[in-house]
């Protein structure tokens, strides 16, 4: 099953790893060209029934192919709200 094509900013989605747990959320969404799409996510978890950043913010760019559901890429987990 593929979600790359159902990508959208404010998202959370699971790292599909069962050695351990990270969500990350979709902050944008850059379109490189040839097809290819770089996604911009912060690490969070939740706290008190909402999602909160880790480590300060920290930014990272993952290849938009890696949301695809697949065992070690990211699966979705809640369809947030930008």
């Amino acid at each position: 099953m593929s979600y790359t094509g159902a990508l959208a900013i404010g998202q959370i989605w699971r790292e599909n790893d069962e050695r351990y747990e990270r969500f990350v959320r979709v902050l944008q969404i850059d379109d490189l060209g040839y097809g290819q799409r770089s996604v911009m996510v912060c690490n969070v978890q939740q706290a008190n029934g909402k999602w909160v950043d880790l480590r300060g913010g920290q930014l990272s760019w993952i290849n938009a192919k890696r949301f695809d559901g697949a065992e070690g890429n990211f699966m979705l987990h809640e369809d947030g709200k930008a």
